[in-house]
């Protein structure tokens, strides 16, 4: 289950902080994909301090967005 502070920091870090070029950018080059994964994770950061947990987003959120999973 998700709560109201993890949706608002997902939007903040997805929508917010990530520029139109990391947007447009991050489904064809991996170092691309970096900037949006680090500015996604700062708000995630205020939620949580646990390496694993960090670890974990991060990871699948450069995936996710790399290889362009979520449409």
């Amino acid at each position: 289950m998700f709560s109201a502070d993890q949706l608002i920091a997902h939007a903040v870090g997805d929508f917010l902080l990530q520029s139109e070029w990391m947007a447009r950018e991050k489904t064809k080059r991996s170092l691309a994909a970096l900037g949006p994964c680090l500015t996604y994770l700062l708000p995630c950061l205020l939620l949580t301090q646990y390496p694993y947990a960090i670890a974990i987003i991060g990871g699948t959120h450069f995936v996710i967005d790399r290889w362009h999973i979520a449409r």
